[in-house]
């Protein structure tokens, strides 16, 4: 009888260790598994950090290549003068601006006036004259 008891004991006692070994491993396992998932997360977020880093880093090359292109443009004397004469109405010692103002209001009111109108429209535009 003791034996069988010690046998019983010692089978429920390895048993026991078995299931508990079994169960520490499923929990390292399904850790792992975890772990790897959050890993591939964070490798996928920061793939697309990295290309919208590159199309920024593109955008700004081609940004730097636009102003050097202006900075060689305003080495040439051609291009100032030019830039010169439009934006800032600057002439040259002998030369003389003429600049050409647009109309004013009432001088295009007088042209629209001034066109021909029909008989209604002549009529209603005596009216609103003699009340004013």
């Amino acid at each position: 009888m003791i034996t069988e008891r010690n046998k019983k004991i010692k089978s429920f006692k390895t048993i026991f260790f078995q299931g508990l070994g079994v169960l520490i491993a499923l929990l390292v396992i399904s850790f792992l598994i975890v772990s790897n998932w959050r890993i591939r997360q964070q490798r996928t977020e920061f793939d697309r950090k990295i290309e919208l880093l590159e199309k920024e880093i593109k955008v700004l090359e081609q940004e730097i290549y636009r102003k050097k292109q202006g900075l060689l443009r305003l080495e040439d004397e051609d291009y100032l003068e030019r830039i010169a004469r439009e934006r800032f109405h600057l002439a040259k010692p002998g030369e003389h601006k003429v600049i050409i103002l647009p109309p004013d209001s009432e001088e295009v009111k007088e042209v629209q006036t001034k066109k021909e109108k029909n008989f209604w429209q002549k009529i209603l535009y005596s009216i609103r004259n003699f009340f004013q």
